[in-house]
This record gives C-alpha cells, structure tokens and sequence, in this order.
C-alpha cells in the first residue's frame, strides 16, 4: 500500500508539472503581448478602433448585402456614411467650442457672485478669503524660492588660485516662421493621419471579413470545423448586434441630452450632448464627466440656482433610466462583465492607451471575453474577466467546509436555494462537496483529525439549515430508521444529511456513528441506512457487516459519491437481505420510505401491513 501511494503522488506530481509550465507560458505570452501593445501604441490603437467599428458597422453591410447591394458597393456606402457623421460630429464641436470660448467671459461676473454666495451660506465667515490667501502665500513662496535660472556657485580658489568652471545656461532663441509651420502642420496631420489609418484598416476589414474569418479558424484548427464555425459566426454576430445597438443607445441618450440642455437654455447643448454619448462608453465614470461640464456652465450662466437644479436633475432621471431601464430591456441584463473585471480592465487601458484606451475598455473588454467563452484556446479571459462564478456551487461549499466558515456556507446556501428547494440542495451541492472531500481522502491528503473537522462542519451547516425544511414532527420519536457512515467522518456527515431529509419527510431517524454501532442494537430499527463516499466495495464489506449484525433490519446502502454514469448496482460480491443500492440522497430517501410509514400516517391507525412483503428486498 505505501506503494502504491508513493506511486500515486509521482503521478500526481509529474501530472501537475505540465500544468505550471503551461501556466508560464502563458504568462510569458501575456507579458510580451502587453509590451507589444504599448511599445506598438501607433500602430495597435487605430487597428483596434477599425476592428470594434467593423463590429458595429457589419449589421449595416449585412442588411444592404440582403438588399443585393454587392459587398464592394455597399462597404464603401456603410463608410462613407460613417466618415460623414464623423465630419458631422467634428463640424459641431468645433462650432460649439468657438461660440463658447467668446462667451466665457460673459459668465465670469456671474461665476463670482455664486462663489460670494456659497461663502456667505456655506462656510463661516471668512474661511474662503483665509484659503485664497493662504494658497497665495504657498504659491508666492514658491516662485521666490524657485531659482529663475541654475544656481551658480561662487568662485572658489584651489591652491594654484585658479577659478572652478562656472556652469552656463543655454536658452534657445525663438522659433523661426518654418518652425512654426512645420510645429502646426504637425499638429494638425496627426489627427487625420490617425483617422485615415483607421479609415484604411476599417474598409480592409470589412471587405475580407470572410477571409480573415477562415485564416482564425485555421490558427485554431480544423479538427472539428463545424463547432469552430458555428462558433465564430455566433460570436461575431451577438457581438456586433452589441456594439451597434450600444451605440445607437448611446446616441439617443447624447440627443435627449442635447435637446434637454437646450429647452432648458443652456449654451452649447449639442456639444454636451455630445460629451455625454461618448462617456457613456466609459464605465463607473463616464456619466460624471459627463455631467460635470455642463453642471459648472449652467452654475456660470443663470444668476440664480434654477438652471442648475434643471440640469443636475435631467442627469439624474435620464442616466438610471438608461442603464437600469432601456438597456436591460433592449439588450439584456447581462454584459458577461463582472464588476471587477470592468474595474480592472478599465484602469489596464488607459494605462496602456490613455484617454483613447479609456474609452476602449469596455467593448475591448466584451471582445476578449466573448472570444473565450465560445472557444477554448482563450477560455481564460472568460475565467478571468466574465460574470460566472469561478467555482461551481460544489466547488464553493466544499471551499468553506475547508476553511470552517459555516455562516459564509449557510448564506451561500440561502442565496442559492430556491423557496422549498433544500432538499435538492442537500442531494446536489452538499453532495457534490462531500463527494470531492472524500476523494482527496483517498488520495491521503488529510489527517484523521482533519477528516473529523470537515464532517463535523458539514453537520453543523446541515443543523443551520435544517431550519429551512419543512416541520414534520418526527424529532424525539423512537426512531424507525437508522443512518450510520461506513467508514469516515465524511460518511457520517452523508448520513447526518440524509436523517435531516428523512425527518422531513416524517420519519423518525438518528445517525449513529460508525464507532457506537453496537447501540444499534437497542435501537431496534426497521431499516439501517448504510452510506459511503468511497469506493463501492467498501460499502459494499460495511453492507456485509451490517447484514450480519442485524439479519431481521432491511439494510440499504447508499453509494453517494457515485458519479454520473456509474451505476450503484454494478455486479460485484453478491450481498444478501439488502433493499437496494441507491447513489443520491434522494434515492435513498425514497428507499427508506418503501419500508416505514411517516409519523403522520402511524397516527392515523394504519398499521404495518401496507408495508410491502418482505419477499420485495432486492439483492444487489
């Protein structure tokens, strides 16, 4: 045996070397991937632009293709609209702004007046005017400290009464006329080289989407064509149907923004409306900004707190309203983002991209995640990034079972379950758990005091929670059926789950431990449940011993961390007086229950012979 269990964990460990490797790897692949992106910002920003765009502009190429429109044709028209709103766009904030820019100063005398105002309300006298005045002294303390040029220090004689070198200050002179041209053709050429790249990489895209359709299933095999197809195409549509329908979205909540800020009069309205459609593809912060802008305006324009209230209040209504109403209904509830995966990615990009990575994030985001959930080779940015659980609800309760945090797996459990849906729960999750706990104790991977620990955990959350099971009134009743673990703690805690349902149900049941079973004796109970997480020979040798300690009792055994596909009664050592060999806690259960009456109905005068014929016991 020492052995095979030296065997084993070589195995196990040179089985898990792969797993580390593979996981450097990764990382490494990430890690170059990452500086990639930085180092080739120039190049990455505008393709990554061209790709979402393709995304959200391919439902509209779709549709002219349907109406027979070549793709040549109807690429370039879906583009040319495009380039047409952004001009469009471009054309009205450059207006907005210059009409702003030669209005500020008119709101300059009012912007004062609401500074006196909030310093006579808000603060106690005098407070703001000691503030100004002392950031002043800060700010004229410094300039008098900050040298104007670099300090020279004096002549210093060495012994041959010879002067130090003194360090000199080289200022350019001003910049000629072709400096200046050159400086602002630069400016200017940055943007539409920027724009056109994109423009270049968009139309490239869309006209050979197909292609590069075919090239990315290449890259991840043909082994199974039709899965990787399927796929892709779902992927790609549900995320363009995404992306358009966001942006139409977020257009309408720019326009009622707009015409809101103009019925209630303040300047530029279409240049935050604007602002505000675009912030909206910001998370957590994009609304703020949004409205911050426009907030500081109308405090500077209207003399009194009017026109403030009326924009703090059109944000107010139309922002939840948007995100909590309109947008679950149009397109669902669900993004497939958790909330620190947004968090996160949010602060990824604008470090990596700045303001435009800002504004990328999301849809980015949204890209990576998609990708993994339909296909495995990037499975891990679904793991990392998107909205389900890490661990499965087994994997979860068997985590806090680990860690001894009962209240933790009692509010995990509440949240889960559905109203009168315990039982189920048990014969799931708690199974489940159970079943994993007793399979790293095969593998040796507890002590026995440890073993003792997560049973007797288990049954103090079966305790907790029996409270959400139904009332039967079969507690404090000589009990009928009788539970016993066959071997560890683990199958105690199955046995105590398993009393807790039958009890329910209303039947007199108590767990006896598998060191008092001895005490069964006294007990006298009409059946003997019998249940393992191990192997299925173990159950069956405790079954054995059971049968020939009480030969008049009908012994089930309940073979509990059988998984999907094996069947409890597959053919082995022939066991003799046995009911059945079920694999769940419901199915034992309801083997128990073909053998006694419930509480309720002993009371009402039946007696025992609506049991079945004893000539019924199966053998397994």
């Amino acid at each position: 045996m020492a052995g095979l269990d030296m065997s084993s964990r070589s195995q196990l460990d040179r089985g898990h070397e792969p797993v580390r490797q593979s996981t450097a790897e990764v990382l490494v692949i990430i890690a170059i991937c990452v500086s990639a992106l930085y180092a080739g910002s120039a190049l990455f920003i505008p393709l990554a632009l061209a790709i979402l765009l393709a995304f959200a502009l391919t439902p509209a190429v779709k549709y002219l293709r349907r109406l027979s429109v070549p793709k040549v044709p109807a690429t370039m028209l879906v583009v040319l609209l495009f380039l047409a709103s952004v001009i469009a766009i471009g054309t009205v904030i450059t207006s907005q702004v210059t009409t702003l820019v030669s209005d500020l100063p008119k709101y300059e005398q009012t912007l004062r007046d609401k500074i006196s105002s909030l310093k006579s309300i808000g603060f106690a006298p005098g407070t703001m005017d000691r503030a100004t005045e002392t950031i002043k002294q800060l700010q004229n303390e410094i300039e008098q400290e900050a040298p104007s040029t670099v300090p020279v220090a004096p002549p210093v004689l060495d012994s041959s009464n010879a002067r130090q070198p003194v360090p000199v200050e080289i200022k350019e002179g001003p910049m000629t006329p072709l400096q200046q041209v050159t400086a602002v053709l630069g400016a200017l050429l940055s943007p539409f080289a920027t724009i056109g790249v994109v423009l270049l990489f968009l139309v490239f895209i869309l006209l050979e989407r197909e292609d590069f359709r075919d090239r990315f299933i290449r890259v991840l095999g043909t082994e199974d064509l039709e899965r990787s197809t399927t796929t892709l195409n779902e992927t790609g549509g549900r995320l363009s149907k995404y992306l358009f329908t966001l942006t139409m979205l977020n257009a309408g909540f720019g326009v009622v923004i707009g015409i809101g800020l103009w019925i209630i009069g303040v300047p530029s309205p279409a240049l935050w409306g604007l602002v505000a459609g675009l912030m909206r593809f910001v998370p957590f912060v994009g609304s703020f900004i949004a409205a911050a802008f426009p907030l500081i305006l109308a405090a500077s324009v209207d003399p009194g707190w009017t026109m403030f209230a009326l924009t703090l209040g059109l944000f107010l209504i139309t922002e939840p309203l948007m995100g909590h109403v309109i947008e679950p209904v149009i397109q669902g509830r669900v993004t497939g983002l958790s909330t620190l995966a947004i968090l996160v990615s949010t602060a990824f990009w604008t470090l990596l991209w700045g303001p435009i990575g800002l504004l990328l994030a999301l849809p980015l985001t949204l890209v990576l995640v998609s990708i993994g959930r339909h296909l495995e080779p990037f499975a891990f940015f679904n793991l990392l990034l998107g909205d389900q659980p890490a661990l499965s609800q087994q994997e979860a309760f068997y985590q806090r079972i680990l860690t001894g945090a009962t209240d933790d797996a009692v509010e995990q459990a509440l949240d889960q379950m559905e109203e009168g849906e315990t039982a189920k729960y048990y014969d799931t999750v708690v199974r489940g758990a159970l079943t994993m706990a007793a399979r790293d104790a095969d593998r040796n991977r507890f002590t026995d005091e440890r073993m003792t620990e997560i049973g007797e955990t288990t049954k103090e959350i079966i305790d907790l929670l029996d409270d959400e099971l139904p009332e039967s009134g079969a507690e404090g009743v000589k009990p009928n059926v009788v539970c016993i673990g066959a071997r560890t703690a683990i199958d105690d805690a199955g046995a105590h789950a398993v009393a807790s349902l039958l009890i329910s149900r209303g039947v007199s049941a108590e767990v006896v431990a598998l060191r008092n079973w001895r005490s069964v004796a006294e007990l006298a109970p009409e059946v003997i449940c019998v249940g393992s997480f191990s192997s299925r020979y173990r159950l069956q040798y405790a079954i054995r011993n059971a049968t020939r300690a009480w030969p008049k009792a009908r012994i089930i055994g309940g073979w509990w961390g059988a998984v999907d596909g094996q069947s409890p009664n597959e053919p082995g050592v022939p066991l003799s007086k046995i009911a059945e060999v079920v694999g769940s806690f419901e199915a034992t259960v309801d083997a128990c229950l073909k053998y006694v009456e419930p509480v309720e109905k002993a009371d009402d005068g039946k007696t025992d012979d609506a049991k079945p014929d004893e000539k019924a016991v199966v053998a397994a």
